[in-house]
């Protein structure tokens, strides 16, 4: 209930707020709310609190990869006899550096809030926090990026494979993915293109002749409860209408957002990857967290294509898109359950 009545509130604000973005103090506010939220959540909120928690009480990081979730995990257990700090302090950073993201890139912030709170807020601040962390990294290296400075993008990006090593897959892109209208058409191209290698190519076979067991072993240690990703879903049919009218628009949309064209390369090739790797869902999902969440910039731009009177229409889209994401996430899939502070229990 809890997370329905924040959704509305946001839906609201969105709403009716203009393109004017948030002053300091109420980015203070939203940050202090929604880091405590998650940060002091109880512990059976969401489904990775406990797999966190047993792993730092145990010692046991089999499961975890990264360095850096033993090391600040150790840091807080050992010196702080604690795992509610540990889980702050991944709080903190997460939805602060959403937060900053949304603030410098999106046309309209509050859409963007919107959609966040509906979508990567559920899975990434109150799941899969690591992920969650890296995302707000690379969001920072988004704006070195679009200015073809390859250094501040690869520290930035580099700080994210330290949360994530998944996010490795962004480092060779700042060399041939620039933030231009050139290869677009490519960019889009890709689309049609993974749904022919996903329909002729078993990924699995493929996988399996390579030996590439760390891949496969990923796939298993999740609970997943598809076989395989629904790349024939609404949410993916969504996606692709979303990425045609991008192109379509492009030089419109361009003129308003000056991230537009890495945005949507972005977006291409992520959605690129989810389709291809449809078959080993922990893979393709991980892609999807990688490179969908410059869908908080992207869709708040179509906006601007509406004359004043008319961007009720847009506004209203995108919160029935984000309203059926968030019962996806809180109804369907169960990725978060009835709230509860874990100095509740």
């Amino acid at each position: 209930m809890v997370y329905t009545i924040i959704f509305i509130i946001l839906c609201v604000i969105a709403f009716f707020a203009g393109d004017k973005k948030p002053g300091k103090f109420v980015i203070a506010i939203l940050f202090i709310f929604f880091a405590f939220f998650v940060g002091f959540r109880g512990d059976d909120v969401d489904n990775d609190y406990l797999l966190y928690f047993k792993s730092i009480t145990i010692k046991n990081y089999s499961r975890i990869a990264e360095f850096s979730f033993k090391l600040i995990a150790d840091f807080f257990y050992n010196n702080f006899g604690s795992t509610v700090l540990f889980f702050l302090f991944y709080a903190v950073l997460g939805v602060w550096l959403k937060l900053v993201g949304m603030k410098k890139y999106s046309n309209y912030f509050w859409l963007s809030m919107v959609i966040y709170f509906s979508t990567f807020f559920i899975l990434q601040e109150m799941n899969a926090i690591r992920a969650g962390v890296a995302c707000g990294f690379m969001l920072l290296a988004l704006s070195p990026w679009q200015q073809d400075d390859k250094m501040k993008t690869f520290m930035f990006l580099l700080i994210a494979v330290f949360f994530h090593y998944s996010f490795v897959v962004l480092l060779p892109l700042i060399f041939f993915v620039k933030n231009d209208d050139k290869k677009i058409f490519i960019f889009v191209s890709l689309i049609p293109l993974a749904y022919l290698l996903y329909f002729i190519i078993d990924i699995k076979n493929i996988f399996a002749v390579l030996n590439v067991t760390y891949v496969q072993e990923k796939s298993t240690a999740y609970d997943y409860n598809e076989t395989e990703t629904k790349v024939l879903s609404t949410v993916f049919i969504i996606k692709i209408i979303f990425i045609a009218l991008s192109y379509i628009f492009r030089k419109k949309l361009a003129d308003n957002n000056e991230g537009f064209y890495l945005y949507l390369k972005l977006y291409c090739i992520g959605l690129f990857m989810v389709v291809v790797l449809a078959k080993l869902p922990a893979a393709s999902m991980r892609f999807l967290d990688i490179f969908i969440i410059v869908e908080l910039f992207l869709l708040p731009i179509f906006v601007k294509l509406f004359r004043k009177e008319f961007r009720w229409i847009p506004k209203l889209l995108i919160i029935a898109y984000s309203s059926f994401y968030l019962y996806l996430y809180m109804d369907s899939a169960k990725y978060v359950r009835d709230y509860f502070f874990i100095f509740d229990k």
